[in-house]
């Protein structure tokens, strides 16, 4: 029982400093500037994919805090995305053993289509409150290139072992 529990806090351990890894890679200046196409929501994909394989190795509250840090940090609308996010995160959760078995396109697909309510719902309020926004064809294509990341997030899960729950799992 011990060993779960730890094993447990162990994962939930390593998505926050993955989540914070990402963050700090976006940090960096590598972009080759202006023009080039936005950079994807790796954070997004990952967190996404992460809490629809094993929802009970990310908690809300961390989801939460990741999401407001990045707000602060990309100079976003504070706890806008981050309350997205959870939204996402906790339909998910509600969802996943109906889900479970998708197979992959459709899991893409309804990741895509999650990820496109988001942006809505984003834009929605930002045009609600009156807050700048970038143009339309550059939010879809950061849209788009968040999707298109997606099944590398998930590859990527799947090489560190993040893989779906089985309906016995007590994990």
């Amino acid at each position: 029982m011990a060993e779960l529990s730890l094993r447990l806090w162990g994962l939930r351990a390593l998505f926050v400093a993955l989540c914070g890894v990402l963050i700090l890679a976006r940090l960096l200046p590598v972009h080759p500037g202006p023009g080039g196409p936005p950079w994807p929501d790796v954070l997004l994909a990952v967190t996404l994919a992460w809490v629809l394989r094993r929802p009970d190795h990310v908690p809300a509250l961390a989801v939460a805090a990741v999401f407001l840090a990045a707000d602060f940090l990309y100079l976003r609308p504070p706890g806008l995305w981050a309350a997205l996010a959870v939204l996402a995160t906790e339909l998910i959760r509600a969802r996943e053993p109906g889900w479970r078995d998708l197979p992959f396109g459709a899991e893409w697909a309804l990741i895509a289509g999650i990820m496109a309510a988001m942006t809505m719902a984003n834009g929605a309020v930002l045009a609600i409150l009156v807050v700048d926004q970038p143009p339309l064809a550059t939010g879809l294509l950061h849209l788009l290139m968040t999707i298109l990341i997606y099944p590398l997030a998930a590859g990527a899960l799947f090489a560190l072992g993040i893989r779906r729950s089985a309906p016995g799992d007590m994990d």
